[in-house]
């Protein structure tokens, strides 16, 4: 810490010899660590601080991270600190005692908080976590751990028709506590969801009602659906693997003899590591060890936070903090220690076996030394995939080009240039045993063991490979598609290719994660072999399979948590199972006994029967006005809430079911998606059950923004974007080629495309950078050992030529080659692209000049010209354009929108309408609104009569009878020059004028009258940039389809010509496309346009379009709640609306809906009528049934409407129609087309239509 004020003295000495002496305070370690934390400024500089940094309890809150005034409050003398502190046991049990002890309004307040304390306490301890504690942090927890605290979180939602997927959820789950899980996994399936697990257990296989066998074997040789049925029928199945095992005709045996454990020890003094109780641990070196004990018993704090840190930090010199502990002895028997994982062996495609365990480059220097290698002096590196030269570069060595799609999986596609070998064609010539260096790669182990077994150095490494049974993987299959089995596998073999010194220790935490009978035997061997050679192997397993493997065993518990922390047991598997106390030693007893004894569980030869709800239970509904009400709804049925205006419908669809619906469903995400989501409040109910997650459609506006369209709200303009980025064609949107971008292996293949023989140029043309001259380029030309230029189509000599203008345009280029196109000249020519493509002056293009297959005096010879480019740009425009992306094509992003009109389609400008209102009049009377009456004492009087003068403009006719250029004149101006006396002005027009003074604030008021939305200018309200519309499929842009009706686009993309290409690359996002639209077109909109403002659409439309969205999903299980969804519909769409109500039922949809319409109500499978008044004399149920039951019971006012019992009359006398009426002319707003509407006045008059027929616009 410093000498604090202290000053010391210091000697400076120089690099010279010189010295001198200064006195300052001594800072001391710590302070000038601090500092350096404070100062530091890269990754680097921050791994080294942290070497000196430890985590300690905070000194202020001692741990509890709250303030004192907050740990000071207390229920039942408990903090909240103190209860998180507890086991969830002990958690119950303090919850159990606290309503005793509360006051009646303690109660009343805490009554519900307690019940949904207990509940989910509750969860936690069904699924085995009990002896966790509430603020046990998140990170420190087991994998199987996180995902049965998710679990228990689903269970506790009470949520029905939900699909979950488990992803082996027995991970790090003790035998013991298998049967826990099984039991919530069971009763999450019998309250009416279904349960899909991956999984390898034995238990869970033996539970399940269905089994779906996949293989036959791993990887390549997989992929097939081997076995379906139950356990005991897959089990029966000859062709399953899987089957075998479970019948016993398959097994893992039991070693004839354990291993003796001998005099050498590892033993750890003092483990008091999180829950670990200060204990002694003895480990058997040159054995096979298993570390068992239920979860949370501390086997992983023993073996990876103590052992495993301390002699990493030891042994291999590494930043290690191990857990608290004493010391460690028996660390001489050893030199190394390596823990070996599941963990993927590489994060990218590049990465795979071969380059893993470093048999890759050995097989690239053999390629290497190869003779043809020789001549083309090709080095290692050009047999690379990693590094130019070799590799292909359109897909710079991947083999696939991942083509990014935005909302649905990125797609791989073979590139298209190397067909997916990762090398240029001149790379691929060099070959060993008639196989390339690509071909190499594309061989599985045993095909590679043959074709290198001369070569002793690749054929050992490959060896490792096919022991630890990899023989079927590709040597060059990309490490993210193998999986954690095959990873730790390769890890396995990257070991065994070492020089083994017989002194390693090797840590594996649950190595048999994800693996079947048949992996984990294969493991089992490779460990065998590991532990023959003398190194010691320690393994943290509650696999039975394992642990019956193994010469000896440590066993830790009793308990997880606090409870935990011992060891219960250690010795031989045999051993442990006599010690009755031990979980492990009890399974472990009837495993080696059944094994012993022949004996296979006996498997069930039906299904377990379900017994899933039927109905959606309401109890205790009072919400708003609902007077405590029960009842029983119908899942996957159509059910109608009718009733008086008021009677308390609203209140228990939308305010109780689907408040709770999406209440349960929200808190059974993760906190983390919680906190994007608003939360409804929980409804005063008692108990629902059989609730499936909600979803409510209501009639309200489709969107309240400017930019939003019916493609973007149907999100069919987003697949649209994603569509045309990745298979239209770009096209120059001046000249309108097509454009695209060209490797160079692309630009040889182009050249070579020409007829045989064919006499051609190679030139690098020259782009000369500001202040650059010609000269300088043709000096590094001649330097660089090129003689020839072309300037304008004539070649000349570089030593010897004319002076070129740099003031006028030339084509000029340097001449690398004269070539014939011969196959035999491929690489002299794919030389001179390359030079020329890499050349400073080039900007990467190459210019061909072919010649005719005549003699080159020939007076009739023509040349033709072809220009290649590696950028993505017009070549004749000279124009370079950015990358084409989804975003291209966004109207709301600045890669795509208008920069005109910032992707609104339209401007806000003068409005020549709105400037000369009333075209009868003539502009000396005021036609020009903005001008006024041209009176001698108005200012611009003046200037413009003289420019009416100059144009010869007449004042006084009507402005509609001047010519159109007249016309423009006044409101556009002219460039004409207009002199009064000694000065001259130029009249800028009205629009302009208005226009220049808008854009001053201080006048906007006054101009705002004559200012009104234009379409565009520049984009023409296509709102895109001229570069995104000039992207087309099938000759047509985005913005042709938007602004099709949806019938026509669908008919389009039903039709569209692609390639095979286009199809593999956009297949799936077409499918998306044609199925949106398609429901579309099923709920009536068929008429509408893609461009359509959303802002314009009807309610009816509106409400049609989030119906088609629910159908497009194609979810089941979920509840759909309607309020009032025929609103503003003509009777011909309601056909149209129940249609769709009707497909979401049947799809396994219940479907409920509050409605006053008939044909609903008569088309629903049940209906509830509320009644019998409004507000506080409704919220009763009169009566529920099927429509027909209802109106046969006559019990309320609805039925007596339904059965004709009541009606409403029409009316006897109709007012006669008068002479006044009230007149629309040329209305034209929204889809109005120009009309004339009269409507007379002192009567009742209807305006009715179908849906969008222009009604609201109109009026």
């Amino acid at each position: 810490y410093g000498t604090g004020k202290e000053k010391i003295k210091f000697t400076y000495r120089s690099h010279t010899g010189g010295s001198h002496n200064y006195y300052m305070p001594y800072r001391g370690l710590i302070p000038d660590i601090e500092r350096r934390i404070q100062r530091a400024d890269s990754e680097l500089a921050d791994e080294w601080i942290s070497r000196f940094l430890n985590t300690t309890t905070c000194q202020e809150c001692q741990g509890s991270r709250l303030k004192p005034e907050s740990v000071a409050v207390t229920v039942n003398e408990k903090s909240i600190v103190d209860i998180t502190k507890m086991s969830i046991n002990e958690a119950i049990d303090f919850m159990d005692s606290v309503p005793p002890k509360l006051t009646e309004t303690q109660n009343l307040i805490a009554g519900d908080l307690i019940k949904e304390i207990k509940g989910r306490l509750g969860f936690l301890k069904n699924v085995g976590l009990d002896y966790l504690s509430l603020d046990r942090t998140m990170p420190t927890l087991s994998g199987g751990e996180a995902q049965r605290i998710r679990l228990a979180s689903q269970i506790g939602s009470g949520l029905v028709g939900v699909l979950y997927i488990l992803d082996e959820p027995t991970i790090g789950l003790h035998h013991r506590d298998n049967v826990r899980l099984l039991n919530a996994l069971t009763k999450l399936k019998d309250i009416g969801n279904t349960v899909i697990i991956v999984e390898h257990d034995e238990d869970t296989m033996r539970s399940a009602d269905l089994i779906v066998d996949f293989g036959p074997g791993p990887g390549i040789r997989g992929g097939e659906i081997v076995a379906v049925g139950s356990p005991y029928e897959v089990s029966q199945n000859e062709n399953s693997l899987t089957g075998k095992y479970l019948s016993g005709k398959l097994k893992i045996p039991i070693p004839e003899k354990r291993r003796p454990t001998g005099d050498k020890w590892l033993e750890i003094i003092g483990a008091r590591h999180n829950n670990l109780k200060n204990i002694n641990v003895r480990i058997p070196i040159g054995t096979f060890t298993c570390i068992t004990g239920v979860s949370g018993s501390g086997k992983s704090s023993l073996i990876n936070d103590i052992l495993h840190q301390a002699l990493a930090r030891d042994l291999m010199r590494a930043y290690a903090k191990p857990g608290e502990h004493d010391r460690i002895e028996g660390i001489e028997y050893l030199d190394k220690v390596i823990d070996i994982d599941q963990s993927p062996i590489g994060r990218t495609p590049r990465s795979n076996p071969a380059t893993y365990i470093k048999v890759f480059d050995n097989i690239r220097d053999l390629f290497a030394q190869l003779p043809e290698s020789q001549v083309r002096g090709y080095k290692v590196g050009r047999f690379s995939f990693n590094v130019k030269g070799g590799r292909c570069e359109a897909c710079q060595g991947n083999g696939l080009k991942e083509i990014e799609m935005h909302f649905l999986p990125n797609v791989w596609v073979k590139c298209e240039v190397c067909e997916g070998s990762r090398y240029n064609d001149e790379t691929l010539l060099v070959k060993y045993k008639g196989k390339s260096i690509a071909d190499v790669l594309d061989m599985d182990v045993q095909e590679a063991i043959e074709h290198f077994k001369n070569v002793p150095k690749i054929a050992k490494a490959l060896k490792t490979l096919h022991d630890v049974g990899l023989d079927y993987i590709k040597l060059g299959q990309p490490a993210p598609t193998l999986s954690g089995g095959e990873a730790q596998r390769v890890k396995l073999a990257k070991e065994l290719c070492k020089k083994s010194t017989g002194k390693t220790l090797y840590i594996l935490d649950e190595p048999t994660t994800g693996m079947h009978f048949a992996d984990t035997q294969k493991l089992l061997d490779v460990l065998n072999r590991l532990v023959d050679a003398g190194n010691t192997v320690i393994v943290i397993e509650h696999n039975m399979e394992v642990i019956k493997m193994a010469d000896y065993v440590i066993d830790m518990g009793p308990e997880g948590g606090e409870n935990g922390g011992y060891i219960v047991a250690t010795g031989t598997p045999e051993e442990i199972a006599e010690v009755e106390n031990s979980y492990t030693g009890q399974v472990l007893k009837d495993v080696l006994n059944n094994h012993k004894e022949g004996l296979v569980p006996s498997l069930s030869k039906k299904a377990s029967p379900a017994h899933p709800l039927t109905n959606l239970s309401v109890r205790g509904a009072r919400e708003h006005n609902l007077k405590n009400i029960d009842v029983d709804i119908p899942l996957n049925k159509m059910t109608v809430l009718t009733g008086v205006s008021g009677s308390g419908k609203s209140s228990l669809a939308l305010d109780t079911i689907y408040a709770e619906g999406q209440r349960r469903y929200v808190e059974s995400l993760s906190s983390y998606a919680r906190q994007f989501l608003g939360q409804m409040p929980k409804p005063h109910v008692d108990y629902i059950s059989g609730l499936a997650p909600a979803i409510a459609i209501e009639q309200k506006p489709a969107s309240i923004s400017p930019r939003s369209t019916v493609g973007t709200v149907t999100e069919i303009y987003d697949y649209m974007r994603v569509l045309f980025a990745r298979i239209g064609i770009p096209h120059c949107h001046k000249c309108g080629r097509e454009i695209s971008t060209q490797t160079s292996q692309q630009i040889v293949d182009r050249i070579m495309s020409y007829p045989e023989g064919t006499r051609a140029y190679i030139i690098a043309p020259v782009k000369l950078k500001k202040g650059e001259e010609y000269e300088t380029i043709f000096k590094l030309a001649l330097k660089n050992g090129y003689a020839r230029g072309w300037v304008d189509g004539h070649i000349i000599d570089l030593m010897e030529h004319e002076e070129i203008d740099r003031r006028r345009r030339h084509d000029v280029g340097i001449i690398y080659d004269r070539i014939v196109i011969d196959p035999e000249n491929r690489s002299r020519i794919a030389e001179a692209v390359e030079s020329s493509l890499s050349a400073d002056y080039s900007d990467h293009r190459v210019m061909v000049e072919f010649l005719p297959d005549t003699d080159e005096s020939s007076d009739e010879q023509k040349t033709f010209i072809r220009i290649f480019s590696e950028e993505f740009a017009c070549v004749e425009c000279g124009i370079s354009f950015n990358e084409i992306t989804p975003q291209s094509f966004s109207f709301n992003n600045p890669d795509g929108m208008c920069p005109r009109c910032k992707g609104l389609g339209k401007v806000f400008t003068a409005d020549p309408n709105l400037i000369v209102p009333d075209k009868k009049r003539s502009i000396n009377i005021g036609a020009v609104v903005p001008m006024g009456l041209l009176l001698p004492n108005n200012p611009i009087t003046k200037y413009i009569r003289l420019d009416a003068e100059h144009h010869k403009i007449d004042l006084n006719a009507p402005f509609d009878k001047l010519s159109s250029e007249h016309q423009n004149i006044i409101l556009y101006g002219s460039d004409d020059e207009i002199r009064i006396g000694n000065l001259s002005f130029r009249f800028k027009g009205v629009v302009g004028s208005i226009e220049w003074v808008y854009e001053h604030e201080r006048y906007r008021r006054e101009c705002s009258p004559f200012m009104g939305d234009t379409v565009c200018p520049i984009c023409h309200g296509s709102r895109l940039k001229p570069e995104s519309v000039a992207v087309t499929i099938n000759d047509r842009s985005i913005v042709d389809l938007t602004l099709m009706p949806i019938n026509q686009v669908y008919d389009f993309f039903n039709t569209v010509q692609l390639t095979e290409r286009q199809i593999e690359i956009g297949g799936e996002v077409l499918k998306e496309i044609k199925g949106r639209l398609q429901f579309l077109i099923d709920v009536g909109l068929g008429y509408l346009t893609l461009a359509r403002n959303a802002t314009t659409l009807s309610g009816g439309e509106a409400e049609r379009i989030r119906l088609a969205s629910q159908l497009g999903c194609g979810l089941a299980g979920v509840l759909y709640v309607l309020d009032e969804p025929s609103i503003g519909l003509h009777q011909r769409d309601n056909q149209r609306l129940l249609k769709a109500l009707k497909n979401l039922r049947d799809l396994g949809n219940t479907v409920m809906v509050v409605e006053h319409d008939r044909d609903a109500i008569l088309a629903s499978d049940y209906m509830l009528d509320f009644g019998p008044g409004a507000g506080v004399n409704g919220g009763q149920i009169l009566a529920n049934g099927t429509p027909m039951e209802v109106i046969n019971s006559n019990n309320s006012l609805t039925a007596q409407y339904l059965s004709g019992k009541k009606k409403i009359k029409p009316s006897r006398f109709r007012r006669e129609i008068g002479d006044k009426w009230l007149e629309i002319k040329g209305a034209r707003h929204n889809n109005l087309k120009n009309i004339d509407v009269n409507i007379p006045l002192g009567i009742f008059t209807c305006i009715t239509g179908v849906s969008g027929s222009g009604k609201s616009s109109l009026i």
